[in-house]
């Protein structure tokens, strides 16, 4: 069974290595999870996986990331595991029921009751965002992890922008001409459509309100007319610069 970007990722109560439960929904509202399924603690590729994620942690495990490592390995041997090679993340046991959170997320090798090379992207949401998976043998490229984290927030506001049905033609404009504007207008998208504050998106989509200096054909675009300027605004009336009900 193969997981679909998009939908839900399967939720999951491990036991990390020093015996404590971690479960992948709390992070939900919190953090982006990154999900790392390795075949067996201690191996060569395993190994090496494990320590280019730690010789890189901060890029992994900070306010808006989490890293979980999983195998099939029993809590125990985590333990022995994680303290020789130093990983100040959580490692986590998916021996009992065994294999049953690799099987959730379909990278269970029935024949050597162990987990496939699987990573998995999951947002705040709780909503599966990236994979891939790998064969047994086959190491992965944690630069594709960052590169998937980096633009994850992007993916999650071009997500709700498209959800709230904006005009076309309005946001070209606002790309070509006004492109800190456009990133507003997304932001204020997804306050309406999610209910949540625009403060709350600058804490943390910080990179989303910053663009270079003006170019020559920005500084020289054209005024807004009143309607775009009020789907830039859409809590303000233009006319009478008086606060009007949010729409939608």
């Amino acid at each position: 069974m193969s997981l679909t970007i998009g939908q839900p990722a399967p939720d999951f109560t491990l036991t990390n290595q020093f015996g404590e439960a971690v479960t992948l929904s709390s992070f939900k509202g919190k953090k982006n999870v990154v999900v790392v399924f390795i075949p067996f603690a201690f191996t060569g590729t395993c190994t090496g996986e494990l320590c280019a994620l730690r010789d890189d942690l901060s890029s992994f495990q900070n306010e808006n990331a989490e890293l979980l490592a999983v195998s099939c390995d029993s809590m125990f041997t985590q333990k022995v595991f994680a303290t020789q090679e130093g990983y100040n993340f959580p490692v986590l046991s998916d021996f009992w029921p065994h294999g049953a959170a690799a099987k959730a997320y379909g990278v269970f090798n029935e024949e050597r009751g162990c987990a496939f090379r699987g990573t998995f992207i999951i947002d705040k949401e709780g909503i599966l965002r990236w994979q891939v998976v790998n064969g047994m043998g086959d190491a992965r490229n944690v630069g594709d992890y960052k590169a998937a984290l980096a633009t994850d927030d992007q993916a999650q506001i071009t997500s709700a922008w498209k959800a709230i049905a904006a005009d076309s033609k309005t946001v070209a404009y606002l790309e070509v001409h006004y492109p800190l504007l456009a990133s507003s207008y997304r932001l204020k998208g997804i306050t309406l459509k999610l209910g949540q504050d625009l403060e709350e998106y600058q804490k943390n989509y910080p990179r989303l309100l910053t663009s270079p200096e003006p170019d020559a054909a920005t500084s020289s675009a054209p005024p807004l007319d009143n309607d775009q300027a009020a789907l830039i605004h859409p809590n303000q009336d233009q006319r009478s610069n008086q606060e009007v009900p949010a729409r939608g």
